[in-house]
């Protein structure tokens, strides 16, 4: 049995464009979304965009064939089957290469199809569907798998001495398990995915939202990281992601959740619904205060998520409401009505059930595991079992993903003259702390020599601004931004001699300056970088006088080929 749907206006094929469907020859209406239509009807879909039919077949099919021409630079066109209506495409779908059949497994049970394109832009010109038998219904679910993960920090290449698995074995384990049981996966992030690294940094985090939509994640809990480069550059990358990113609670200056943060999400599971809420802790004193741009975090957001889980249940007719949380902990006490809460923030790996029987789970940063949770299907409903962790050790040993090595490729080949130079050289492994120390005697020392002012006193920086370590040969520039990934200005102020005492002797800090005696009743100049100078504690003390955005890293990295190039 063979059924060709051709998608041109003169061959039987009836658009709906309001309604976002077309109708062919059969009589079978299908759906279209984040598309266009050329003037000869064919179908030009986005990212983002899929086809899929609304009822499903009179039979089961086995393979799918698809005319189509690629309109981006670089993109990926894929294609699933189910036997239950999709609605999430992404999840476990299969690439399609060239006008080749593409044979689905479990064909048995095949009666709806769908066609997604999670990066680029396609045109297609007609589909074509093989079917074999009538359809044997739908597969009952046994259960219900969440994986999370959170805090990658922009951690897209494998770095084995720090855990990193890198997104192209992510991905392969991603797409693995869901295409065992796409009706049964379900994909989640806590936040935190884009700052950290020179791939991720030096695309704003393109690189990293476009790793997610191939790899079918169906949310993102907005962090605090992600406000690094302002709100502007988060709304930027909504428009790229093909899932939402989620904050209850983050409000923008007027006190409204602004339009590319949600509240929440329904996803389908094997016919049941699936509540994902969203939210971040009161951590606005983990992001510079510039950085924040006037958005906050309402501090009563166990109550909001109590409030959108009885929603998601009562009027939506969720069967089971999870919550993606941007913080190192979640009070169940005001909010005991959700099935899960997938944490991050704190860089912990843990799984523990509270008082409550609702299970906490967070995973170690930069993509070192991943977390499965799974709920088995007791009557109707779902009933927490287990959490099992996806160490390094076994992801680090998958194969690399083929849509994602292109993804990688792709950006690249943008970066890469400027990331692989090498800027330096060591001996010795450079640890957090030989790299903080380092950089803060880099900055003084560079302020202190400019026309800045050849008196200033210290420099100064937190003793997080160091991320990574630099193992012991040549250095490279990309390592050099992965160790030092923030984006703070650096800022000229003023302070005491008193001041000055007491912040060589704060534990927070790392500083470096002038061997003179201070006189603790002389007002001093000093050179501090912004998420230290814009917190509540040291604006107190400390006077702006100028700053400028040279970062931190490019006087490390110049500081390094100077004594390279000797």
């Amino acid at each position: 049995m063979q059924e060709k749907i051709v998608l041109d206006k003169d061959n039987s094929v009836s658009y709906n464009d309001t309604a976002g469907s077309f109708t062919g020859a059969n009589g079978m209406t299908y759906s279209i979304s984040n598309c266009d239509r050329t003037t000869t009807g064919w179908i030009s879909l986005k990212q983002g965009g899929y086809v899929t039919n609304s009822a499903a077949y009179g039979y089961s099919f086995s393979s799918i064939t698809v005319e189509y021409l690629r309109q981006s630079d670089f993109g990926y066109l894929t294609a699933k089957a189910s036997s239950y209506a999709i609605t999430s495409p992404e999840n476990g779908a299969y690439e399609l290469t060239g006008s080749v059949k593409f044979t689905f497994p479990n064909a048995s049970t095949n009666s709806f199809f769908s066609l997604y394109v999670p990066v680029g832009s396609f045109l297609l010109t007609s589909i074509t569907l093989e079917g074999i038998t009538h359809s044997s219904g739908a597969t009952p679910v046994a259960g219900l798998d969440f994986y999370t993960i959170n805090d990658t920090h922009g951690a897209a290449v494998e770095t084995i001495s720090s855990r990193q698995t890198g997104i192209t074995r992510l991905s392969q384990f991603a797409l693995s398990e869901e295409r065992k049981n796409p009706d049964s996966t379900v994909f989640l992030s806590s936040g935190d995915m884009w700052q950290g690294s020179a791939d991720s940094n030096m695309t704003h985090g393109e690189i990293m939202v476009n790793w997610m939509n191939v790899a079918g994640f169906e949310s993102m809990a907005i962090g605090n990281h992600e406000f690094d480069w302002k709100p502007a550059q988060i709304e930027a990358n909504s428009k790229i992601a093909n899932f939402p990113f989620l904050s209850i609670n983050l409000q923008d200056p007027n006190g409204q959740r602004p339009s590319w943060a949600k509240a929440s999400k329904i996803i389908n599971r094997g016919g049941y619904k699936i509540g994902i809420i969203g939210a971040i802790g009161k951590i606005e004193s983990a992001i510079a205060v510039s950085s924040l741009s006037g958005y906050s975090f309402n501090a009563d957001y166990e109550t909001m998520v109590s409030a959108e889980a009885l929603r998601l249940r009562s009027e939506e007719g969720c069967s089971i409401v999870v919550v993606s949380v941007h913080n190192g902990s979640f009070d169940t006490l005001l909010c005991r009505n959700v099935d899960a809460v997938f944490e991050g923030h704190s860089h912990q790996n843990y799984s523990y059930v509270d008082d409550y029987n609702i299970p906490h789970i967070q995973t170690y940063a930069n993509g070192s595991d991943i977390q499965r949770v799974h709920f088995k299907l007791s009557g109707d409903k779902f009933v927490y079992e287990k959490t099992v962790d996806n160490p390094f050790v076994e992801l680090s040993a998958l194969s690399e993903e083929p849509m994602t090595l292109g993804v990688m490729g792709y950006y690249e080949g943008k970066i890469a003259p400027i990331k692989n130079e090498v800027v330096g050289h060591t001996t010795n492994e450079l640890s957090k702390a030989d790299i903080g120390q380092y950089a803060v005697q880099c900055m003084f020392e560079y302020y202190a020599n400019s026309t800045w002012d050849s008196a200033l006193a210290l420099a100064m920086v937190n003793t997080g601004c160091a991320r990574q370590v630099i193992p012991v040969g040549d250095i490279t520039y990309g390592q050099v931004y992965a160790a030092l990934p923030f984006d703070n200005d650096n800022v000229f102020c003023e302070c005491t001699g008193a001041q000055i005492n007491l912040f060589k002797k704060d534990r927070y800090l790392y500083t470096y300056g002038s061997t003179a005696a201070i006189d603790e009743s002389k007002t001093y100049r000093v050179m501090v970088i912004s998420y230290v100078s814009e917190q509540s504690d040291y604006a107190k003390t400390l006077k702006e006088v100028s700053r400028d955005d040279f970062r931190l890293r490019d006087i490390v990295a110049a500081d390094f080929r100077r004594a390279l190039n000797g």
